[in-house]
């Protein structure tokens, strides 16, 4: 057995129980003596050397393998993490090593396909989320609460005419999506200002992995910059406020949820509007927390929100 393996030539699984029975009956030294041989290699490996009498194919041959079972390894992981959020175990707990999120990791989510996002809760519900679609919905709420319609943060116009011909001269291609980063971050500060609710979710605060994916998708917008121009110059002209005509003008909301969004009550002192209870966020939800923008007044702005239901 020692032999064959210091020349190379390793007996087969198949051969070992006869290449020992004749000087080692139980098999034990042929055991310790593979074992100390795998030792010695990962060893070498290691340091870069060969056994004696092991030739430079063999190492190669076993880094190959190595490696190909590490790659199947992580695609079994990748499996496990996009599998295991859409259902539970026995227990009813998750499983050891499962993904946490944030909101009392009552979300779940991993990716389905370009442009969208999956979303699960922990009941096994599933529902799309478009990240097209919820960046035309912060755009549109960005531009309306701008200083020169309904005041609710300080930028002054910087989504329309003027706000363009001012960035257009740094970023001549890609000027009106510096001018969606620079509104979101100033909407985003002023919302968590005014209302900041624990264990809930607003517009400009979703679940951390979702918000995620939507940054990931700044890119492909990017290299997509001329299909965005007229959205963006349609934003440009807007004045007044007249939110929810715009959103239905866009076909981003139905008229049951503008219906539904003007129905929801203030609550805070008016800086706050409260949306029924969720369990998981969807396009639904989203148009929803744009839609209630609208019920808010000029220069006083009302956050709308949705509690995420704990067990």
């Amino acid at each position: 057995m020692l032999a064959g393996v210091i020349d190379g030539q390793r007996p087969s699984m198949q051969e070992m129980p006869r290449a020992c029975a004749g000087s080692d009956p139980t098999g034990k030294q042929c055991r310790e003596a593979d074992k100390n041989r795998c030792t010695v290699a990962a060893s070498s490996r290691l340091q870069g050397q060969t056994l004696p009498g092991q030739p430079i194919s063999s190492v190669s041959r076993e880094w190959s393998l190595e490696n190909k079972a590490n790659g199947r390894n992580r695609q079994i992981l990748g499996l496990v993490k996009f599998f295991y959020p859409l259902g539970r175990t026995a227990t009813g707990r998750p499983p050891p090593g499962a993904v946490d999120y944030h909101l009392n990791n009552r979300f779940a989510m991993s990716r389905p396909k370009e442009g969208h996002f999956v979303t699960a809760n922990t009941e096994g519900g599933v529902s799309l989320v478009n990240l097209d679609r919820l960046f035309k919905l912060r755009l549109i709420v960005a531009r309306f609460g701008e200083k020169d319609n309904a005041s609710w943060w300080k930028t002054d116009g910087l989504l329309g005419p003027l706000g363009a011909s001012v960035m257009k001269r740094g970023f001549p291609r890609t000027h009106r999506f510096a001018q969606a980063r620079a509104v979101f971050t100033v909407a985003a500060f002023r919302c968590r200002e005014t209302y900041d609710p624990p264990n809930a979710i607003t517009l400009w605060k979703i679940p951390a992995e979702l918000e995620d994916r939507f940054a990931s998708r700044w890119p492909v917008w990017l290299d997509e910059a001329e299909n965005w121009d007229a959205f963006f110059a349609d934003l440009e002209k807007t004045k007044g406020t007249d939110l929810m005509g715009f959103l239905r003008r866009k076909d981003l909301i139905s008229s049951e949820e503008a219906d539904q969004a003007g129905r929801l009550r203030r609550i805070a002192e008016n800086r706050a509007v409260l949306l029924p209870a969720i369990t998981m966020v969807d396009d639904g939800v989203l148009g929803l927390l744009a839609a209630a923008f609208q019920r808010g007044e000029p220069s006083s702005l009302a956050v709308p929100f949705a509690k995420v239901e704990v067990e």
